[in-house]
Order: structure tokens, then C-alpha cells, then sequence
């Protein structure tokens, strides 16, 4: 089965690792585990760059009859060989795959009886690989991320539809009150613990919303509101409405904390760059933190603004400075001709913090954030004042909104 050679090209087929000479005749083989889950952990072992043992066995077998060069099929399976094998006397390089008969050479050198063989052993580990790298993604911790940013996302819309029927139920009662209650929490909690004016006292109302400045000129609105009366029942649909929207805006706040502490867990260095809530968003946004490391710090850049990206590409005018990232504090609080620089430089520690994240899972949280922090600093003292090409895109800007 063996011929001579001093070159060896090593495979990892569905049922062995192979080794091949140089006019593709079978050198050696070994066999993989019989049970199809574990040949597949073997071949995704294999696939991600690492040297599997059938491997390992046939380099040193041939090793011994004289062989000194490996031919392997990826880079990273190269590394991990010389770094099994530490030495000159061996070398392991990748080889550009070829086009090979694996199932006629394997019937040919007696390791199979059959090409159907072969063909039954391949859809059994086929299976088995794909059951396995389903499980894989569906294990994915960042995939919790964005299921728990899209919930938060629908949480916020109904807890806006629900606030807005309040506000618009409740003012034909007490309309004074959407003005003089400006947290939509203490707003509910009004309605859903007192609803009726005659119930609001000085007592009632510090017990329910707290030590707040405006209760004193809520209690003198409610004595002279122009609000029509509501009957017990109206009060205790309206005082309903009101305790699911206080539910919704506590399941949302607990929501929020799941999501900083997966983030804090899964990718701390991206939290630390962007900030939890915006890193998750960023991940939602880019289907997951693989996603997002592979991204080019241009796309991260422009993520949540796609719709005003194609309107540039199709229109050539207004191309988006920032997506989401513009909810970063560094980019909504600086003047609008620093934006677009400050953008490019936190897009670009995103990045990196995502591939650090997702690759080597090292901690570099302080030094992406005082990179940031300096870069910032640096663009805000040389750009304290709008530059020429600034001014010019701003008065164009407000032409064409007069012409509207």
C-alpha cells in the first residue's frame, strides 16, 4: 500500500486520514471512529485547522519510512503540525487543493469494498457534521444577544402604543396631568394606584409618586381640572392599562440588565468601546458578534442607516456619516462637522473590539477605550471650528430645506 516517497499529501476524508504521494497512489491510512458523531467531531476538529490524531499516527508512521515533506490542506493545520512535530527535519506546508477519485483510489488499495461504501460512510458523517454544527449555532451565546435586543425593541413599541392610549384616555378625566407627570412610569403608577382625582391628596400622592417637585401643583390641578368625572368602572379599566404598562416598562429595565450582562460576558471589549446597550444593538444589527468581527469598520460604521445608504447610492447625494453608532455619547453630544471624524475612529476601535472579542477573547477593554478617548480628544481640539467644506455642505443643507 505504501510507496516510496519523500513527499506526503495528508487528507481527512469521510473515513480516514489519507496520505497521498505525488501521483496520487495511497501511501497510508487511518480509519475514523466508527460511530458516525464521532467521525464528524474528528472532521470539524480537522476543519478548524487542528491535527487530528488518525493525522498524527500517519506523519509519525511516515516519518519513519523516510518521508520529509507534508502537504496539509489549510495553514492552520500546517502550524499545528510544526508545532507537534518542533524541529527542521520535518516540514509541513499548506497544498492548494486538487480534484481526487478518494473513493477509487481507497477500493483500489483494498481499505474499502466498495465505492457505495464510501458513498454510505460520507452521508452518515454528512449527517452527523450537519447535526452538529446546528447545535453549534444554535448554542451560540451571542444569538441571545440579538434575541434579547429584538425583545427589547418590541417591549418598546408596545409600551409606547400603551403609554399613548393612556395619555389620551386619561386626559378626558385629568388632561392637566400629562403635562405636569413627565415620567412615564410615575404616569402609570398614578393612574394605575389613584385614576380618580377625588382620591388625590397630598398624603396619597407622596405615597404613590414619591418626594417629587410637581406634586403640589398636581394636587392644586386636580381640585380645579376641567376633566370630566369617570364612574368605577371607567377608573378600573383605565387603572388596568396602566399596571400592564408598569409591567411592561419592568420586564423591559430587567431585559436591559440581561443584556449588559451578556455582553459584559460574551464581548466585554466591544461593551467597553461602544457601551452595552449600543455594542448589543450592533450585534443584532450585524446577525451576530461573527458578523460583526468580519465587518470592514465602514459597514459598522453605517449599520442602522441602510436606508439612507441606498438612497446615496442610488441618488448620489447624502451619504450617511453614522448608523446607530450615533447613539454613542461621543458622537450625539459633539458639534455636527466633528461627527463624521469622531465616527470613523469609534467604528474603527468596534471593529477591533469585535474581532478581539470573537477571536482570542483577550481582555483589552482599558486600552480600545483610552485609544478612543484620546482620538476623540485630538479631533475636538484640531477641529474646534467647522471647516470650509463644513460650512459649505451646511449652507446647502439649509437651501434645500427652504426650497421644501
Amino acid at each position: 500500500m505504501v510507496s516510496p516517497s519523500s513527499e506526503a499529501r495528508l487528507l481527512v476524508v469521510f473515513v480516514g486520514a489519507v496520505a497521498l504521494d505525488s501521483k496520487d497512489s495511497l501511501m497510508g491510512f487511518k480509519p475514523l471512529p466508527g460511530e458516525p458523531a464521532a467521525a464528524a467531531q474528528v472532521m470539524l476538529s480537522w476543519e478548524r485547522g487542528e491535527l487530528v490524531d488518525p493525522v498524527k499516527q500517519l506523519i509519525v508512521e511516515l516519518k519513519e519510512q523516510g518521508v520529509k515533506r507534508f502537504l496539509l490542506e489549510s495553514a492552520d493545520a500546517a502550524s499545528a503540525a510544526r508545532k507537534e512535530f518542533p524541529g527542521g527535519d520535518l516540514v509541513f506546508e499548506e497544498a492548494k487543493p486538487v480534484p481526487l477519485n478518494i473513493d477509487k483510489i481507497l477500493v483500489k488499495a483494498g481499505c474499502l469494498t466498495s465505492v457505495e461504501e464510501y458513498r454510505e460512510a460520507s452521508k452518515r458523517v454528512s449527517d452527523a457534521i450537519l447535526v452538529a454544527k446546528l447545535r453549534t449555532a444554535a448554542g451560540r451565546r451571542d444569538l441571545m444577544i440579538v434575541h434579547a435586543v429584538n425583545a427589547v425593541e418590541d417591549l418598546d413599541k408596545e409600551l409606547n402604543m400603551i403609554y399613548a392610549r393612556c395619555r389620551e384616555w386619561y386626559s378626558v378625566h385629568f388632561p392637566e396631568a400629562q403635562d405636569l407627570v413627565p415620567d412615564m412610569k410615575d404616569y402609570f403608577t398614578l393612574i394605575s394606584r389613584l385614576c380618580l382625582r377625588e382620591r388625590m391628596t397630598e398624603a396619597s400622592l407622596s405615597e404613590s409618586l414619591g418626594e417629587e417637585d410637581y406634586l403640589r401643583k398636581l394636587l392644586e390641578a386636580a381640585r380645579v381640572s376641567v376633566g370630566a368625572a369617570l364612574s368605577d368602572e371607567d377608573a378600573v379599566q383605565i387603572a388596568g392599562l396602566a399596571s400592564e404598562g408598569l409591567r411592561i416598562a419592568s420586564l423591559r429595565g430587567s431585559m436591559e440588565d440581561y443584556i449588559k450582562r451578556l455582553v459584559e460576558r460574551e464581548c466585554g471589549n466591544l461593551g467597553s468601546v461602544a457601551g452595552p446597550m449600543l455594542g448589543a444593538k450592533l450585534v443584532s444589527l450585524a446577525g451576530g458578534l461573527e458578523r460583526l468581527a468580519r465587518m470592514p469598520s465602514s459597514t459598522v460604521q453605517v449599520l442602522g442607516a441602510e436606508k439612507a445608504l441606498f438612497r446615496f447610492f442610488k441618488t448620489g447625494k447624502g451619504a450617511p456619516k453614522h448608523g446607530v453608532i450615533f447613539q454613542h455619547p461621543s458622537i450625539h453630544a459633539a458639534p455636527r462637522w466633528q461627527r463624521g471624524k469622531i465616527a470613523r475612529v469609534l467604528a474603527s476601535k468596534i471593529s477591533i473590539a469585535a474581532r478581539v472579542d470573537f477571536y482570542s477573547e483577550e481582555d483589552r477593554s482599558e486600552e480600545l477605550r483610552r485609544s478612543l478617548d484620546k482620538r476623540v480628544e485630538e479631533i475636538k481640539e484640531k477641529y474646534v471650528e467647522p471647516t470650509p467644506r463644513a460650512r459649505m455642505e451646511r449652507g446647502r443643507g439649509r437651501r434645500s430645506r427652504a426650497r421644501k
